[in-house]
């Protein structure tokens, strides 16, 4: 007799996690999440409640990685330029251009829990809090304008960093992902007036 296949919990959110994101939350069914991953609904009903739950668990685990891509040993314009030009390259880097998974949930709102949207608005407030503090950091270095609302900016860049989001799912070209990242840290401010601009 076979020995039952051991159930790889890593390996089966990596494999559901690319369900969701290709085909989007409403559009995937717990039939397309067996037959990517091999495994039936007791295994499956074992490790998580529903589809709801499966989700929120590999969001979690996307919004890790996401995490993980905001540099932490630069500060001011510089960190803004370079986490940017990085996140606009894994853009164009995706094959597939699915987009960003945050991005994608806010979209389909309509279909998640209350749970999962407060998940990702969770993320979004993140990552406008580090634009905020980047841009205080650039002011201090005499980048910025003094004189600029730091929240004011982070909101623009937030939206930038959406507008990149959904221009990839577009299939905006490499080139021009990366030159509207490349013109966020600077596009926003007036440099500061006690620093020339070279």
């Amino acid at each position: 007799m076979a020995r039952p296949r051991s159930f790889d919990a890593e390996a089966f959110l990596d494999r559901s996690l690319d369900v969701f994101w290709r085909r989007g939350f409403a559009a995937t069914s717990m039939s397309d999440i067996y037959e990517a991953t091999g495994l039936g609904a007791s295994s499956i009903y074992a490790f998580v409640k529903d589809k709801n739950d499966l989700f929120r668990r590999v969001f979690q685990r996307y919004t890790d990685g996401f995490r993980d891509t905001i540099p932490t040993d630069v500060k001011g314009a510089a960190a803004i330029d370079l986490w940017m030009r990085g996140f606009a390259s894994a853009l164009a880097d995706d094959p597939d251009r699915k987009g960003c998974l945050i991005c994608n949930t806010i979209m389909e709102r309509f279909a998640h829990t209350r749970e999962t949207l407060d998940l990702a608005q969770k993320l979004v407030d993140e990552v406008r809090g580090w634009f905020v503090l980047q841009v205080q950091y650039g002011q201090e270095a005499g980048d910025y304008a003094r004189d600029a609302d730091p929240a004011a900016a982070a909101n623009a860049l937030v939206a930038m960093v959406l507008g990149l989001m959904a221009m990839a799912r577009s299939q905006a070209s490499r080139e021009t992902l990366l030159q509207v990242a490349g013109s966020a840290a600077n596009a926003l401010f007036t440099r500061g007036r006690d620093k020339p601009v070279p």
